[in-house]
């Protein structure tokens, strides 16, 4: 995943600035989109009337130092489909301050028909690294 504009912002205010960065993230939730999300992560979320976003945890893997990643650390499941729906891109919500981190074009589509669930298994959404 690519972080987003307000990602990049915070890093370098935090980093080269003598300003104060926004409150540490404490709780991140996962969006699922139909097309692309825009720079605000707002645009073409999913509106099956089953889905809702679903809370992930990530863990740090630097353990190549010039690419250092983040990765969910459990499975990430969505509700079975209503009605179904196709997910382009996902979305890493900061649940603090309910802004976007990170948004990505999936590698391959997520199909899903009513009554199935979308998931993401251990290490499948990977920000950072090399891309």
């Amino acid at each position: 995943m690519s972080m987003a504009p307000i990602t990049a912002q915070e890093s370098l205010t935090y980093y080269f600035t003598a300003l104060t960065a926004s409150a540490r993230p404490t709780g991140w939730n996962v969006s699922l989109h139909t097309g692309a999300p825009g720079n605000n992560g707002m645009a073409n979320e999913v509106t099956d009337s089953a889905y809702a976003r679903r809370p992930a945890t990530f863990t740090l893997d630097n353990t190549d130092a010039a690419a250092p990643l983040v990765s969910n650390t459990a499975n990430v499941a969505y509700a079975a489909a209503a009605t179904g729906y196709t997910a382009t891109h996902a979305v890493v919500w900061d649940t603090t301050n309910n802004r976007p981190l990170a948004i990505q074009r999936l590698a391959a589509d997520k199909v899903i028909a009513a009554g199935s669930s979308a998931q993401f298994s251990p290490g499948e959404l990977i920000i950072g690294g090399r891309n």
